[in-house]
């Protein structure tokens, strides 16, 4: 017969997960911090995942492709604003890379779901790179 479980191990179970979605968060922020932002000359500087915003995505592929992403609101005070925002970023990145980003939800980027963010760095980090050329050596991730 198994032992029971314990307290002491789903907690350590409990650590564990939080350990590595902390570790995943990290290197996302690394990536726009070390490799993203300075590569398009921006400034700022983000902290966490959540301050992935539309915004945020909007200006960075607007930046990297040079012009603008048409339908968005450009001073989005609503919930419903953002959501509208990010809806016509997916839309206009779908039209652009000719890619399905159906995987990609606009409501829980808006909601700052860490998955969700991290899928829509990966395709701006991407557009970064075939459009602006391999950041030098490469970003945190090893892609070149």
């Amino acid at each position: 017969m198994a032992a029971p479980r314990t307290r002491i191990g789903s907690n350590l179970r409990d650590q564990h997960a939080v350990s590595l979605q902390t570790r995943f968060e990290e290197t996302y922020v690394r990536s726009v911090n070390a490799v993203l932002l300075p590569r398009l000359g921006f400034e700022e500087r983000i902290t966490s995942l959540e301050e992935c915003t539309p915004n945020m995505f909007i200006a960075v592929v607007e930046a990297i492709l040079r012009a603008q992403v048409p339908e968005v609101h450009r001073e989005p005070n609503t919930i419903d604003a953002h959501e509208h925002n990010m809806r016509a970023l997916l839309n206009f990145l779908n039209q652009v890379i000719g890619a399905d980003l159906s995987h990609i939800s606009h409501t829980l980027i808006c909601q700052g779901n860490p998955s969700a963010t991290s899928n829509m760095l990966d395709i701006v980090l991407s557009l970064a790179d075939i459009v602006c050329g391999p950041y030098p050596g490469g970003d945190l991730e090893g892609r070149s």
